[in-house]
């Protein structure tokens, strides 16, 4: 019966430790938490790329946001971001090389195919709800769907 006791004990203070330990990440930004698929990618006026991204995929997470082509077989990139209620800047990109480490992106033109064309780059909110987003920056403006 103590022996029980004993156990019921340190499983109670293993349990205690084990969520005393773990980080708690909370996130503010409402609706643009989540996976977002490309819809749609404009070219604005004063752009001067060609726009032919492949089907994207943007998700966001407390302050880190990922884009990633539909094509499984391609690493997406990770960018900090930070968002209030009607802008987004994403800024500070890396490559996702998992067994290399991440590797800082110091090249616009490796961001072309995700079709932005800046190291650090300003969006407009022009649309979020729990289901749609538009975002507009001087060169694009891009319409996705929560997925």
């Amino acid at each position: 019966m103590a022996y029980k006791k004993i156990v019921n004990v340190l499983v109670l203070i293993a349990a205690t430790a084990m969520i005393a330990a773990c980080d708690i990440h909370t996130s503010d930004n409402g609706d643009l938490d989540g996976f977002w698929q490309m819809q749609r990618l404009e070219r604005l006026n004063n752009c001067s790329q060609d726009i032919n991204p492949t089907p994207m995929y943007w998700s966001f997470e407390c302050d880190m946001m990922e884009v990633r082509p539909n094509d499984k077989t391609q690493r997406g990139v990770f960018f900090r971001f930070d968002h209030s209620r009607d802008s987004l800047k994403i800024h500070t990109p890396l490559r996702d090389k998992r067994s290399q480490g991440d590797i800082p992106i110091t090249d616009a033109k490796e961001l072309y195919e995700y079709g932005i064309f800046h190291l650090s780059e300003n969006f407009v909110v022009e649309q979020l709800s729990s289901e749609t987003m538009v975002l507009s920056s001087d060169s694009i403006r891009a319409y996705f769907r929560k997925y």
